[in-house]
């Protein structure tokens, strides 16, 4: 079938197809033709048309004039609480100071607190009057280091980005007498155990609040807080958990753009309280949907990116499908439920991820199944399998339509499926822009087969990898196997080797100069993790000596 393909700045392509392809194998023909990272939309005639859908059925014909949208790809940010690292370590002297009015030491890592109390120094000497951004996100730093930043900050300061460091009550006084007339405050994900003073630091000038992972935040607080920021475009709250009735205020922030909210229960009548007031929404992260009333609020919405954890519903799941977003992720709440809410028919689901608009869709559930990920194609940018005690083979549905992998960046497994090698090759091969692989089981004794031939594929194909996940999986010579596979991997931060013998570590073949050749390929490795004490000084001997950015987290 000959087709001719339009796009916005009125070039013209012609190209051959047959009527059996799917349209978003078409889609991601023309976006790959594209320099940077985009997906395509296809209309005719300004009708969309159905991604999981063959052209055959869109009723096509013979030299028809298709439209080419171009739309940006935005797979969904990952959320982690406050004992992890979200963002890249970067050394001391990657300080980036942009002109007079931008500071951003975020991601500085040192491993020596007297050092890291240098750092802040030397941060304070950098401050200018003109300073308006400054960003020590994950640094950190101590209340003592804080203070000694803060206590410089200059009156034009209007972003302050410091989430992942130590704040103490008085940390947060110094802000209040500050008396800043801030944009954006970021200093979520701390240990803080006094709050109180929140409220203090925010004026009707605030547009992005971040305050997540705060376990000592109570509700007056934080109902408080909103009340002082009217005009609040985007809000963070993930993992705050305890704040019952008084997530009610966020309604009250009618211009809100962003709610950020996994791992939150929100109440159906605040969910829908907020859905009703806040009709700027565009970037929403939510848990717990259980009521269809709830999704048709969400349909309502210009919404550009949508995260969504549902209860085991088969209508709730397949509306939720149908909601016009670009991004589109999907999570099914199965630890939660109740076995005769288990999905096991996913038609009408299918049916829907066929006709979504969505240019990049993560699915996490505990029904993985062809039909699904078929439907998504190379839309799907994340899959996760059930960690819960079914046979479920995640691997072995990717590896029968390596189509859908051609954008898959994370990918984690059921923990208890058997990994079949031959499948991890497969995958591996369909999968060049895989960043985050997660194959860890929950058992020592539990992988039979041997996954050599797969990891080995996994450095051959994979060479976007950053994190690496192994745990209790088994390979025959897993130090020859590395040594070879970690020539394909040099952006990869995250490895994890424990349990991935059968045997004692001592006795594993040229174990001891596994550790040099790591070094050698992986230069950006900051954390391996092996779970043997003899073999932790091997590695950590040789990397903490090579790599400054080598270690465990400081958080």
């Amino acid at each position: 079938m000959k087709l001719s393909f339009r796009t916005m700045d009125g070039t013209l392509l012609d190209a051959n197809f047959e009527a059996s392809d799917f349209v978003y194998d078409v889609a991601h023909q023309l976006a790959t033709q594209k320099s940077q990272q985009v997906s395509v939309r296809l209309t005719s005639q300004g009708t969309l048309l159905p991604p999981g859908c063959r052209l055959e059925e869109c009723g096509l014909k013979e030299e028809d004039l298709i439209d080419v949208v171009f739309v940006a790809w935005m797979p969904p940010a990952k959320v982690a609480n406050s004992l992890h690292e979200v963002l890249p370590r970067r050394m001391p002297d990657d300080l980036d100071v942009g002109g007079v009015t931008v500071l951003d030491a975020s991601g500085i890592f040192v491993r020596s607190a007297s050092r890291r109390e240098e750092i802040a120094q030397e941060l304070t000497s950098k401050m200018r009057p003109s300073l308006m951004v400054l960003d020590v996100r994950q640094c950190a730093f101590s209340p003592l280091s804080l203070l000694a930043i803060f206590q410089c900050l200059p009156e034009a300061l209007e972003e302050l980005w410091a989430s992942r460091n130590h704040f103490d009550a008085e940390v947060l006084g110094c802000l209040k007498q500050k008396s800043l007339r801030l944009k954006v405050l970021d200093i979520g994900y701390n240990e803080c155990n006094d709050l109180r003073q929140l409220p203090e630091l925010l004026t009707e000038q605030m547009e992005q609040l971040i305050l997540g992972d705060l376990e000592k935040l109570k509700a007056p607080t934080f109902e408080a807080a909103l009340a002082k920021c009217p005009r609040l475009k985007s809000l963070e709250i993930h993992f705050n958990n305890r704040l019952g009735k008084s997530y009610l205020a966020i309604a009250q922030c009618s211009e809100l753009r962003k709610l950020l909210a996994q791992y939150v229960h929100f109440s159906e009548e605040a969910l829908q309280q907020i859905l009703e007031s806040c009709q700027q929404l565009e970037h929403v992260v939510l848990k717990g949907i259980n009521d269809l009333s709830t999704v048709q609020r969400l349909k309502k919405l210009n919404l550009k990116v949508l995260q969504a954890s549902l209860t085991p519903n088969h209508q709730i799941l397949a509306e939720i499908s149908t909601v016009q977003s670009d991004t589109l992720m999907i999570g099914i709440d199965f630890l939660e439920a109740l076995e005769e809410h288990k999905l096991e028919d996913l038609s009408s689901t299918v049916e829907a991820l066929k006709m979504s608009p969505a240019t990049c869709i993560a699915w996490s559930a505990e029904a993985v199944n062809i039909a699904v990920l078929q439907a998504i194609g190379p839309r799907l940018c994340e899959v996760s399998g059930a960690c819960n005690n079914t046979s479920d083979s995640v691997l072995s549905d990717l590896a029968q339509i390596p189509a859908s992998c051609a954008n898959l960046i994370s990918l984690s497994v059921n923990y208890y499926e058997q990994i079949d090698p031959k499948d991890l090759v497969k995958v591996a091969a369909a999968c060049p822009m895989l960043r985050d692989l997660h194959l860890n089981a929950d058992d020592c004794d539990f992988q039979r087969a041997f996954i050599d031939e797969g990891v080995l594929a996994l450095g051959q194909h994979c060479h976007m990898l950053q994190h690496l996940d192994m745990y209790d999986r088994v390979m025959a010579d897993p130090a020859i196997t590395l040594m070879k596979a970690c020539e394909g991997w040099p952006l990869l931060r995250y490895l994890c080797l424990a349990n991935c013998t059968r045997g004692d570590w001592e006795s594993v073949s040229k174990i001891h100069e596994l550790p040099a050749v790591l070094a050698g390929n992986c230069g950006k490795l900051e954390t391996v993790v092996i779970y043997d004490d003899k073999m932790n000084r091997l590695f950590d001997t040789e990397f903490e000596s090579r790599f400054a950015l080598y270690g465990p987290s400081l958080l």
